[in-house]
């Protein structure tokens, strides 16, 4: 973990750390001689640890912020490293890089292959705002190089194929790492991500927590024509959160819309395919409570959702907002899984091609699911509803 040293508001020092467990995690040691890696900067964060099987070696991947770069080191011991190989700086460097993550993917219908990928929190396609981007590559046990096949960029800030693609094009999903020692059932790495943005992060109207996490997501890459690109669903084990289940009837609206529930407490799983046919826009308004509501919205060859009047949205200027996905149907249906939980909606659009996250803060628990067509018709079809139960806590 970074050791952070500062000196009022004033960050003076940062530097790796070790502690270690032998109660399974429930409490912690640090380590008599720490620190383990010291640069002897001010800007050096964000450990992630691997155990590299051939060589038989701890991989740490550790963040240059304000260089734009990830380092690789080895140890033995985890406790006496060596410096590898430096990568970056490449694709969006608008803002800090943060919380590296290298890790083999699979390659979706290619039984035994995968690609190594790197994840870096950065900047966002909108410009001024931070996300996470990831590059496809290899990795040797010393470098990480780029592949051939590293995705090429979709979103409008880059231009080369150095770029890093998007991993969540909405606002709130940051910091995401991998799960380690997943059982064998599990054949997908995992990965779990902050769902929060430093532009109103200290700001936000819930107590006693500010943020929070996401669904575990299962990842792989997809063959493109853009290259290889990253897939994300939520784990199987989330249908195991599901209530009972309703089937609205399939729909067929032109320039109307259309109740799919009356009101149904904000902590759903909603399940749908849309055929956009002749409309020009077409969607769904989640939360709805007269004027105020979440609208997701397939537009001009993109997925939106729009937050503006999702709530509460005075408590930061840089909140209201509305996220866009560059997305094309398929076979002429755009298809979308979405998990609301209260102040949460996680959209997966395409089998998980593309991802939107986002906070919003309805001022009631429960809301209206209302479909829509504008412009020309459009088809809704099987659509699917079930409440979300609650998990308790489990240590």
């Amino acid at each position: 973990y970074t050791g952070n040293v500062s000196e009022g508001d004033t960050q003076t020092a940062q530097y790796q750390n070790l502690a270690y467990s032998t109660d399974k995690g429930r409490t912690w040691t640090q380590y008599a001689k720490n620190p383990v890696l010291d640069l002897k900067t001010k800007e050096f964060r964000d450990p992630n640890v691997f155990w590299y099987a051939p060589q038989k070696k701890w991989v740490m991947s550790v963040i240059k912020p304000t260089d734009h770069q990830a380092a690789f080191y080895e140890s033995k011991n985890l406790k006496d490293w060596k410096l590898l190989s430096l990568f970056g700086p490449f694709g969006d460097t608008t803002r800090v890089w943060e919380c590296p993550a290298l890790l083999p993917v699979p390659i979706q219908n290619e039984a035994g292959k995968s690609k190594w990928v790197l994840f870096v929190s950065s900047g966002h396609p909108q410009k001024g705002y931070l996300g996470m981007q990831y590059f496809v590559g290899n990795f040797d046990g010393t470098k990480f190089t780029l592949d051939k096949e590293n995705p090429k960029p979709i979103a409008p800030a880059v231009s080369n194929r150095f770029a890093g693609a998007v991993v969540d094009w909405g606002k709130d999903y940051y910091a995401a790492i991998q799960y380690n020692d997943l059982p064998g059932s599990q054949k997908n790495p995992v990965m779990i991500g902050w769902l929060n943005n430093w532009e109103y992060a200290n700001k936000l109207p819930s107590t006693p927590f500010k943020g929070a996490m996401s669904l575990p997501r299962a990842v792989a890459l997809k063959r493109t024509p853009e290259g290889l690109q990253l897939v994300q669903q939520p784990i199987a084990n989330a249908v195991g959160l599901r209530g009972t289940k309703t089937t609205p009837e399939n729909m067929k609206l032109t320039d109307q819309s259309r109740i799919l529930r009356k009101s149904i407490p904000n902590t759903y799983e909603l399940e749908l395919e849309i055929a956009p046919g002749t409309a020009r826009s077409v969607g769904i308004r989640l939360a709805k409570n007269g004027d105020e509501e979440t609208v997701i919205r397939y537009v001009d060859g993109k997925l939106e959702l729009d937050r503006r009047k999702s709530g509460d949205v005075a408590f930061s200027d840089r909140f209201p907002s509305v996220e866009y996905a560059p997305l094309s149907p398929q076979n002429g249906v755009i298809k979308l899984r979405i998990f609301v939980d209260k102040s949460v909606v996680e959209v997966f659009a395409n089998d998980g091609e593309r991802v939107i996250t986002d906070l919003i803060f309805p001022s009631q628990s429960a809301g209206e699911i209302t479909v829509f067509a504008e412009g020309g018709h459009a088809e809704f079809r099987n659509v699917a509803i079930w409440p979300l139960k609650s998990v308790p806590p489990s240590y």
